[in-house]
């Protein structure tokens, strides 16, 4: 109480950093009025390091408290967040399972043992505290969103032990529970695709398209699928934008038509998808592509859509591979902009190759 009143009392021109001294050294008076043996005045001296962001003098204070006070839970609780926030990943683990066995009935607990042994790479203890915690779930319990996240979590580190037939298995054991279907495809389309099963992982990338037709990261899935292990090994990523493998591999013939009459099929279901229309651009063959190409970026131009460009750029890219390996977008750019030209003779959109 008297340090927040002098805290609340100060004269009003004394700045924050005078605030924080004096309430500093009112904070270490108390602790050695008591002789340092108040847990209170420790633990008071660690929250005001952390909200300073002092994290290292936090914890100090933090564990000097619970040597006084040992089994403390908020303590604990407040100890275990800062040990994860500076990656003392072990220290998290000792004071996580410090706090189930003082509250082996909480929910929080278990989560956070469980994942204080993934982050440090225990897997298989893991793995055993979630099947022993799963054994106390019962009944409608296992519909709640806490249930979902600890399958999807089961499902994580199983495929960081890079078990990935246990971790389809494991989806598919709990598909009931997972209450983020959108998740759940995902997942089990990309651990297909790691299994090389291709033709099973197409059918629920078509799924998804009916979620989400716009979303690049489940084309790429699809054109992975669709042109086979190369392609999967080579170009499948994430984290990609608007880039597609059929912008950087030299698809045969066949391979093009395989492409294509996959999209007329989805465009046919999906007529308005933006997406689907420009990738059947990039797969048309030149002469057909060369004389659509001008009607598509009219389109987006004459409604200034500033958001085309990007989709440009990889409309570029399919120029240049279409002319042969090693030539840069520069020359798709340039074909580009002769596709642009106006029926007068007059340049739509300047370009620059």
């Amino acid at each position: 109480m008297c340090i927040r009143d002098r805290y609340i009392d100060a004269a009003p021109g004394t700045t924050e950093e005078q605030k924080n001294a004096e309430a500093k050294e009112l904070i270490k008076s108390g602790i050695r009025n008591t002789k340092l043996k108040s847990n209170v005045c420790w633990h008071i001296l660690g929250l005001f390091h952390r909200h300073a962001k002092d994290y290292l003098p936090a914890i100090k204070a933090y564990k000097s408290a619970l040597n006084i006070r040992s089994g403390d839970t908020s303590l604990l609780h407040d100890l275990s967040v800062l040990q994860a926030q500076v990656r003392d990943y072990k220290g998290f683990l000792k004071s996580r399972h410090e706090l189930l066995q003082l509250k082996p009935t909480s929910t929080m607990c278990w989560m956070s043992f469980i994942v204080a042994h993934h982050v440090n790479e225990h897997y298989d203890t893991a793995l055993e505290a979630i099947r022993k915690y799963r054994g106390t779930v019962k009944g409608e319990s296992k519909k709640t969103f806490d249930y979902s996240e600890l399958c999807y979590l089961e499902s994580e580190v199983l495929i960081t032990q890079n078990d990935f037939e246990g971790a389809l298995a494991q989806l598919e054991d709990h598909k009931q529970f997972m209450r983020d279907q959108v998740r759940f495809r995902e997942r089990k389309a990309w651990l297909l695709m790691k299994l090389g099963r291709l033709e099973d992982a197409i059918p629920v990338y078509i799924s998804l398209f009916k979620l989400n037709p716009e979303n690049y990261n489940y084309h790429r899935g699809y054109q992975c699928c669709l042109l086979g292990s190369k392609a999967t090994t080579d170009h499948w990523h994430t984290d990609g934008g608007l880039d597609l493998p059929i912008h950087h591999l030299q698809i045969t013939e066949e391979q093009r038509q395989t492409l294509h009459a996959a999209y007329v099929f989805l465009r046919r279901h999906q007529p308005r998808c933006t997406a689907h229309k420009t990738i059947m651009l990039c797969l048309q063959p030149d002469d057909i592509f060369r004389t659509e190409v001008a009607t598509y970026v009219r389109m987006g131009v004459t409604k200034a859509k500033p958001c085309e460009f990007e989709v440009y750029v990889r409309v570029c890219e399919r120029m240049s591979v279409s002319v042969g390996v090693g030539v840069g977008v520069g020359v798709g750019v340039g074909v580009f902009a002769q596709a642009l030209v106006g029926t007068r003779g007059q340049l739509v959109v300047s370009t620059a190759s």
